[in-house]
């Protein structure tokens, strides 16, 4: 099995011990070169895929390696970077000592790495942030204990983040905390007061242990990713997806904020689905980062991202920003048989970061695929054209609005031939309907594909009804939400033009009660005016509304 958790995570869950604290050395490496690569290599669809998965591999295993031997394990990647610990009480040496062992040897390493492939030449370049101080971590699992995350933050990671952000292209910088206790033995140069360059180590090496490879159990895996991803044979390929990269607020991120949050990320993937990437506390404050269309691509990836994300701020409460793309990435295995995660890279993935980053506390914004994929059933706003880092191009933004009230109808094209017959049926079918008798009920199969919708379309629309009063009841069914009564849910919410927005609540129940006022005095049948007096308040829960005391809220 893959090593696609720290084995101090996997020890530590299986002693059912959830959270905790230590002193420890904090590496942060990032690696250059692997944007440029990945969008060559895409052009050369699967076998590119392997190509890079290679580079990948002959990499990251030199570095995995180094860390791994100086006693230190890597709490995971994220994208082409990745952060490792070195705890105090455990190795030979000092977590310092480690640490920058670890980093000059990797430096060393990989200095003027240029890897051949089929299609050129690549170079690839690290820098490394090296920080000393506490680390803390935690484990959390949803209700039903079936799924679990875990996150590690601490000021040894915030002074290691800020060192990697200020290094250049192979250098290694350490902030004044890990210099001190190393000063009599590092050469290099100050960068201000806080930051030191170093360029080698004059103290006693620890020693390197060669490490090996810890099997863990399946089924420990299993808790923490999903079987698709333990299932797959091949280590990548390129592959549409949507990148969801959200910020949380600080007010979040102190006392158990990280804890509640995490629990309905896991209450919502049951729902909606999604990869969720290890939540990470790095250069972007405290993030989540999700993918939808790996490593199985569902037609309905970006609807189910945009409601993961609108349920999401709505039952948290309160306002993170996020930016979401959709877009061809590198979907697979980072890392070596040492420590690797699932993920993806690519372009999608960086312009998702940046949107996220120039997003208003409480904004989400969208690149153009999102808006024009999801269009009829969600809210956009245009706000033009940014320039972002790293592209060459504006990229044209637009702001999430949420879900529409009213899912806009499919507007058919060309004209319709060949169903003349399906036609005739069901004018007959409905024909007692205008003599005030009920019709029944007719049912309409078919194949994906076949023209049902358009059937339906066609038919609502023909000559037939254009002097009539009709009132159509339309049931959307829904893949996603798959609730109880959810077809008839949908319809009530626009029979009785109910509002999404919770602000609204009050407006909703005197939409409801007066139309439901309506209903009852053209009802002729007496026990059904009752029942529909009665059961008001039952109605008003299929479409979110309570009051207190009333039948429903006692039951």
């Amino acid at each position: 099995m893959r090593s696609l958790i720290p084995t101090f995570v996997a020890e530590r869950y299986l002693n059912r011990q959830f959270k905790g604290r230590f002193r420890a050395a904090c590496m942060v490496v990032d690696v250059s070169g692997f944007s440029k690569m990945t969008d060559v290599l895409a052009e050369h669809g699967q076998h590119g895929a392997e190509v890079l998965a290679e580079v990948m591999q002959a990499v990251f295993d030199p570095m995995t390696e180094s860390v791994y031997g100086r006693d230190g394990f890597i709490v995971g990647f994220a994208g082409d970077a990745f952060t490792a610990l070195f705890p105090q009480e455990t190795g030979l040496g000092s977590a310092a000592e480690r640490a920058i062992a670890a980093a000059l040897t990797i430096q060393k390493r990989l200095s003027a790495f240029v890897h051949a492939t089929p299609y050129g030449e690549f170079r690839i370049s690290v820098k490394i942030g090296l920080g000393k101080g506490e680390a803390r971590w935690q484990i959390i699992e949803n209700d039903n204990g079936e799924n679990a995350t875990f996150y590690f933050r601490g000021t040894t990671i915030d002074r290691a983040v800020k060192a990697e952000l200020s290094a250049r292209a192979e250098e290694i910088l350490v902030d004044s905390h890990f210099y001190q206790e190393l000063r009599g033995n590092l050469e290099g140069t100050w960068h201000g007061e806080q930051l030191f360059q170093v360029s080698d180590y004059r103290g006693k090496w620890p020693k390197f242990n060669k490490p090996e490879k810890v099997s863990l159990r399946e089924d420990l895996l299993r808790t923490f990713w999903p079987e698709a991803i333990l299932q797959l044979k091949q280590s990548g390929e390129f592959r549409p997806a949507v990148n969801v990269f959200i910020g949380i607020p600080p007010e979040l991120q102190s006392k158990n904020g990280p804890e509640v949050l995490l629990k309905k990320v896991l209450e919502l993937q049951e729902r909606y689905g999604g990869l969720l990437s290890r939540p990470d506390f790095g250069d972007k404050g405290f993030n989540l980062l999700l993918f939808w269309g790996a490593p199985i691509t569902q037609e309905s990836d970006i609807e189910r991202a945009l409601s993961f994300v609108v349920d999401l701020q709505a039952e948290m409460n309160y306002p993170f920003k996020a930016g979401i793309t959709y877009r061809t990435s590198y979907a697979g295995f980072m890392g070596s048989t040492l420590r690797e995660d699932y993920t993806c890279y690519g372009w999608g993935i960086n312009l998702a970061a940046r949107i996220m980053t120039s997003a208003k506390e409480g904004e989400i914004l969208v690149d153009s695929e999102i808006a024009r994929r999801a269009g009829r059933k969600f809210k956009f706003q245009p706000i033009g054209e940014r320039v972002f880092k790293g592209f060459a191009r504006p990229q044209t933004v637009f702001k999430f609005l949420g879900r529409k009230e009213k899912i806009e109808e499919a507007i058919f094209s060309g004209s319709f031939y060949g169903r003349e017959k399906e036609i005739e049926r069901l004018n007959q079918f409905i024909g007692p309907i205008w003599s005030g008798k009920f019709a029944g009920m007719f049912t309409i199969r078919g194949e994906a594909g076949i023209g049902k919708s358009r059937l339906v379309y066609e038919f609502r629309n023909s000559p037939l009804f254009a002097n009539k009063k009709v009132l159509w009841t339309i049931c959307q069914t829904d893949e996603i939400i798959r609730q109880p009564l959810n077809p008839f849910r949908y319809w009530l919410k626009n029979y009785f033009n109910i509002s999404d927005d919770k602000k609204d609540e009050a407006e909703n129940k005197r939409k409801l009660e007066q139309k439901l006022e309506q209903l009852i005095l053209a009802t002729r049948d007496t026990e059904l005016a009752i029942n529909l007096e009665r059961d008001r308040s039952f109605l008003g829960s299929l479409v979110n509304l309570n009051w207190p005391n009333s039948p429903y809220d006692q039951l």
